[in-house]
């Protein structure tokens, strides 16, 4: 699937000319590494709160689901604030981390 095939079967069609060509340069910076499309939850979450752009590239719901199996914890709505980022992001680096090593 390509990052515009992806985009549009997500419900973003390039006649929403700004958030489709912002999206889709953010999803070619990826290059080969499409971790969007990946069947593995705890991919999706590491990667989709560790990414710069301050977009989402699955549902949010699906999001908060991959991430509460990547923390092995529920994942709260108010943890997922900007102001939370960091904490969040070293939550989430060191779960990463744990699973390389088993």
């Amino acid at each position: 699937m390509t990052n515009e095939e992806y985009l549009q079967s997500s419900g973003i069609s390039p006649d929403r000319e700004t958030i489709y060509q912002e999206m889709l340069s953010s999803l070619n910076s990826y290059g080969d590494n499409k971790w969007w499309l990946s069947k593995n939850p705890r991919v999706r979450a590491y990667y989709q709160t560790l990414d710069t752009s301050n977009q989402f590239f699955m549902s949010f719901s699906s999001y908060i689901t991959d991430l509460g199996i990547l923390l092995g914890r529920e994942v709260s709505f108010v943890e997922l604030r900007l102001s939370n980022r960091p904490k969040l992001s070293q939550e989430v680096t060191y779960a990463w981390a744990k699973l390389a090593q088993q």
